[in-house]
């Protein structure tokens, strides 16, 4: 994401596009090229952020950014739907109006990975330990 040009948007689009996968979005992005300083979690709904002077290798958990919640509800949703469809009793309480836990969540994205329903999408650095 610190790279010249870089667009995770695009990139997931071309995943769908090109590769013909069905992408879930388990990440967003804070920033891009030099102002890229982490990630928002959807799965914990929690903003990484690292510390720069450690090149990434320490990192903190902070409250997601006021200019960045909506979105991050969005894709939130996105991903709960999505990693829902891979198990019948997920898809009935999600239609039910329930939400799974965090716990569940993983769970959920892991059985979906691992059947190939779906590739999980998530972003980093290419030019530092991020």
């Amino acid at each position: 994401m610190d790279k010249i040009g870089a667009d995770f948007f695009l990139s997931v689009q071309m995943v769908k596009d090109r590769l013909g996968a069905k992408p879930i979005v388990i990440q967003l992005p804070l920033g891009v090229e030099s102002s890229f300083v982490g990630i928002i979690d959807l799965v914990r709904m929690k903003a990484v952020v690292w510390n720069d002077e450690a090149l990434g290798a320490e990192f903190h958990d902070e409250e997601i950014p006021a200019g960045l919640l909506d979105q991050a509800k969005e894709y939130r949703d996105r991903l709960v739907e999505l990693a829902s469809e891979v198990d019948e009793a997920a898809t009935e309480a999600y239609l039910e109006g329930k939400v799974p836990d965090e716990a569940q969540l993983k769970a959920l994205i892991r059985k979906g990975t691992v059947s190939n329903f779906f590739v999980p999408i998530l972003c980093g650095s290419a030019f530092k330990n991020k």
